[in-house]
């Protein structure tokens, strides 16, 4: 495989101007995690790929250099239509999961008598469904592997794992206060967003009866003030008495929360392509970033090691664009099945 970043390709996909208000889409982690009471939600911004994928088009009827380059490097197109299908593939897993908890916790034989979750590392793998049950029987199971099947069908998802083990579930009842909490962190939530917060974290701490909300520094302490004290009145309004403590996120916690999508799309979209690519890590301690793709290639087998890091090079470049991330030194590590090195490449 050529290297299809090239200095040429890459300058010129460095000059494609992707218009920030356009790139916010919801993603899901790889473990979803279902509860009978009322979920809260964890955002994430990322960006469609489509949009990448149609400025770069257009820029290359524009652009004499860029239809060369688009010639030049026939898998490019291919890489960003399976990234924009990998996004959507996660919106459907969401979906599904959401379904099969809701299903199960309106269904009156099963209300409060399971545990639901799902797991699958990598998105373009089949999910496994895992329903933790007390009693269970050879008629339950496959009333639950049927009701988990058909809304796999109806979301056109296949070959879904249904693990179905026993276990005592533990029933919790929310009291009113935590109903209270729970409100006032999701309102609190909708507020910094309304604000422009659209990552902030909140977290409440029932020893020190402290709500601890995180958000991204760059305000003036004015600012901050002000979003203490409405929360604070949210807080009064509910008749708790609870301490509002506001953070700043810090900058390694803002580039690690920037570089997440991107890591995420170079994890799927490499075992898309190649199935030996089997786990992934990144540390950013030491510099430069290390992006670790771990492999259940042999230790002779370079070359195939050399495409891998190659394909992973594309897909970090293209997400980076789209996500208008800011370029710093990395390498990216290939290992093998016995864990060692067997491909190092650096990029400044």
């Amino acid at each position: 495989m050529n290297d299809y970043f090239s200095n040429n390709v890459k300058k010129e996909v460095d000059k494609i101007k992707i218009p920030e208000e356009k790139l916010e889409r919801v993603i899901e982690s790889a473990v979803i995690k279902g509860k009978k009471n009322p979920v809260r939600k964890v955002i994430y911004c990322s960006c469609a790929a489509v949009i990448l994928f149609a400025l770069f088009i257009s820029s290359a009827f524009v652009s004499p250099t860029m239809a060369k380059i688009v010639n030049k490097v026939p898998y490019l197109n291919q890489i960003i239509k399976s990234m924009n299908e990998t996004e959507e593939r996660k919106v459907r897993l969401q979906d599904f999961f959401a379904k099969v908890s809701n299903t199960l916790s309106e269904n009156e034989e099963y209300n409060g008598k399971v545990d639901v979750s799902m797991s699958g590392f990598f998105a373009s793998d089949a999910p496994t469904i895992y329903i933790q049950v007390e009693n269970k029987n050879n008629k339950q199971e496959r009333e639950l592997e049927k009701i988990v099947n058909d809304i796999a069908k109806s979301y056109k998802i296949r070959d879904v794992k249904v693990d179905i083990q026993e276990r005592h579930i533990e029933r919790h009842v929310m009291s009113e206060e935590d109903k209270k909490i729970q409100e006032v962190m999701e309102t609190a939530q909708d507020t910094l967003t309304q604000k422009g917060y659209k990552t902030s974290v909140i977290q409440f701490d029932s020893k020190t009866n402290t709500l601890s909300i995180e958000v991204k520094s760059g305000n003036t302490n004015q600012h901050f003030d002000q979003i203490k004290k409405n929360i604070e009145e949210l807080v009064s309004q509910k008749q708790l008495s609870y301490k509002i403590e506001i953070k700043k996120k810090s900058e390694s916690k803002i580039r690690d929360m920037n570089w997440h999508p991107i890591f995420t799309s170079v994890m799927d979209e490499s075992h898309k392509q190649f199935k030996e690519v089997i786990g992934f890590a990144y540390s950013f301690h030491p510099k430069p970033l290390e992006i670790i793709l771990k492999t259940s290639l042999s230790n002779g087998e370079v070359k195939k090691a050399q495409a891998i890091e190659e394909y992973a090079r594309q897909v970090i470049e293209i997400k980076r664009k789209e996500l208008a991330v800011e370029k710093i030194p990395y390498k990216i590590i290939i290992r093998d099945k016995k864990h060692k090195e067997i491909y190092i490449k650096s990029y400044e």
